[in-house]
């Protein structure tokens, strides 16, 4: 993918709903251009760091991209620095410590309601020996 985004003059994501936007973060990871609709999981991610349009209006997207082709090194130049640095904040590592996070949280709950009716429930987490995390449930 890195070679599609490199030589792209932008990526455009249309969507109407998301829940994350991971190419959108790949895009801006790889100091790609990004035009997409103005929805919130985007604007979570990258701010104001990327074109935003109306996924509704297609006059609108038209018009987006008409001014992104004629003005492509004004928006580069003026964006895509900052967008690549807004990636810095996402990791898998990240996301898998914070998911880890909730389901600590959600079995500990779990585990006290099994616990005062005098249920039995093992949960652990265990390092590996390369420094992941694994999980295991014994219910």
């Amino acid at each position: 993918l890195s070679f599609f985004y490199s030589n792209a003059i932008a990526l455009i994501s249309p969507s109407l709903m998301e829940g994350f936007g991971l190419p959108v973060l790949e895009a801006m990871s790889l100091k790609c251009l990004v035009i997409a609709s103005d929805i919130p999981a985007f604007r979570e991610i990258a701010e104001n760091e990327i074109l935003y349009f109306n996924p509704k209006d297609t006059g609108n997207i038209s018009e987006k991209l008409k001014d992104v082709i004629e003005n492509e090194s004004k928006y580069k130049k003026e964006r895509l620095d900052k967008a690549f640095e807004k990636t810095k904040k996402f990791s898998w590592e990240r996301s898998a410590e914070e998911t880890l996070k909730i389901y600590e949280s959600c079995f500990s709950l779990w585990q006290g309601k099994q616990m005062g009716r005098g249920g039995k429930s093992t949960f652990g987490v265990a390092q590996s020996f390369s420094g992941g995390r694994f999980i295991y449930l014994g219910l």
